[in-house]
């Protein structure tokens, strides 16, 4: 199941929480993100949770990912093509103040 599609396939389920594990992340843009969590809102019960895990390539220690940059963002996130073996993978990197306003706005 594409995480994007949970408020359809789940939409007369409720969830005390949602596991993003090593996912979120591999969405490309702003706005998926933030449908993904106002769908997962929705079908989450009062006081329900979401928990995830995202690869941060921008934390120390990840220095050998900095030529696989494409994109910086005024709030400090950035987008990166990461290439293993023969394919091309897409990561975003979140800055605080990015998971704050989606919080937000979600």
């Amino acid at each position: 199941m594409d995480m994007c599609d949970i408020g359809k396939v789940f939409s007369l389920s409720l969830f005390h929480a949602f596991f993003f594990i090593a996912s979120f992340h591999h969405l490309e843009n702003s706005l998926d993100r933030l449908s993904v969590l106002q769908d997962a809102k929705k079908i989450l019960l009062p006081g329900g949770k979401i928990y995830m895990t995202n690869w941060n390539l921008l934390s120390p220690g990840n220095e050998r990912y900095v030529a696989s940059k494409t994109l910086e963002y005024p709030d400090e996130s950035a987008d990166f093509g990461i290439k293993i073996g023969e394919y091309q993978r897409f990561y975003h990197a979140f800055s605080l103040a990015e998971y704050q306003k989606l919080a937000k706005d979600a």
